[in-house]
């Protein structure tokens, strides 16, 4: 992988945006390309239908394939509306919704606190506000834990309207 060191200082911005346009080429084909996939599966989806199979087995070349149709149920409720209907049975019903425990979770901080134990994972702002308070030690802490870094590349379409000279604030 060429490092910019190995890049002479003027070629640099000239490298970058020439490698963006073919990331910006290759995004466009792959969007391209995942349309088409998806026309093909509803094809395909129709005509194994057609067949009155479930499922069917090719051999294309070398590679064998099954495709199979697999239906499931979704069943969405309202809540409100069953809620008023059970009263006090609603409960009966009900298991523990992650999107939801997730959603309320300041609220269920305290009643969760019991069951930390087995559901809880070590916080990085609690691990820094319990030793600036000084109820833990920094020493606590040394070979309990591996620190890693991890750089992510985020590339953006600028809105429609920005900046007069197209640049976008980093």
């Amino acid at each position: 992988m060429e490092d910019a060191r190995e890049i002479g200082t003027g070629d640099i911005q000239a490298e970058l945006d020439a490698t963006l346009r073919e990331y910006q080429e290759n995004e466009r084909k792959l969007d391209a390309l995942t349309q088409e996939k998806q026309r093909l599966r509803e094809r395909i989806q129709r005509l194994l239908r057609a067949t009155g199979k479930a499922c069917h087995n090719a051999t294309l070349g070398d590679e064998q394939l099954l495709v199979s149709l697999k239906t499931r149920t979704d069943v969405q409720y309202d809540e409100e509306r069953l809620r008023r209907k059970l009263g006090d049975r609603y409960h009966l019903i009900l298991e523990p919704d992650v999107k939801k425990v997730r959603r309320h979770l300041g609220a269920l901080r305290t009643a969760l606190s019991p069951y930390l134990d087995r559901i809880g994972s070590p916080s990085r702002e609690l691990v820094r506000k319990r030793i600036l308070s000084g109820e833990l030690a920094q020493g606590d802490f040394h070979g309990t834990f591996e620190k890693t870094e991890k750089t992510t590349l985020y590339v953006k379409k600028r809105p429609a309207g920005g900046t007069p000279d197209g640049a976008m604030p980093c």
